[in-house]
């Protein structure tokens, strides 16, 4: 069952900034794009709307972060094996975030669809916490904007723009994906 925007409207204004931060959490764009144009009409202040958003975003990245942090003492059991944990893989995830950290956070956070690939990642691979959070706030901080101004001045079409949202970052996620096929076929050779 899909809301309408008057009715997801109407909640928000209800409970104001105390419910933007769990639902920025959970599903950020599209909340941001909302509370955005309910700024636009005067309902909130978009500088503590975009505080807000970015400090929900950071909050649901730590957690994914902590789920692959603690994920990878799942390695050798039955979930570790479903989910493909393997000493290797995690030898690799290791040297790869020791490496290229700071790409890998901004890229996965920027490309909107891979965050729930690399924040677990980060976290399997130890990567420090310090700069996991530099990285990481970031991105966020620039998506976020994003989000922000494409509500601000276009709100009123959010389902819309939550389409492009999922479309974009599904045709942005196959083209990394296709890039690091390229990039191992390359390297083996």
């Amino acid at each position: 069952m899909s809301l309408s925007l008057s009715s997801i409207s109407l909640i928000i204004i209800r409970y104001g900034y105390w419910i933007i931060l769990p639902i920025s959490i959970i599903e950020g764009p599209i909340i941001t794009v909302i509370a955005a144009f309910l700024a636009k009409q005067g309902y909130f202040n978009v500088i503590v709307v975009y505080f807000i958003v970015v400090i929900g975003d950071l909050i649901g990245d730590l957690i994914f972060y902590y789920i692959g942090y603690f994920g990878k003492k799942l390695n050798g059991t039955f979930l570790g094996r479903i989910f493909g944990l393997t000493d290797q893989r995690i030898k690799k995830l290791e040297e790869h975030f020791s490496v290229h950290s700071g790409k890998t956070i901004m890229i996965g956070k920027l490309t909107h669809s891979m965050g729930w690939a690399v924040l677990p990642a980060a976290g399997a691979a130890r990567m420090p916490i310090g700069r996991f959070l530099w990285f990481n706030l970031l991105s966020t901080m620039i998506k976020s904007l994003g989000f922000v101004l494409i509500g601000y001045y276009l709100g009123y079409a959010y389902q819309s723009i939550n389409s492009y949202v999922d479309k974009i970052g599904f045709i942005l996620f196959f083209i990394l994906a296709l890039g690091i096929i390229i990039y191992i076929r390359r390297n083996k050779k």
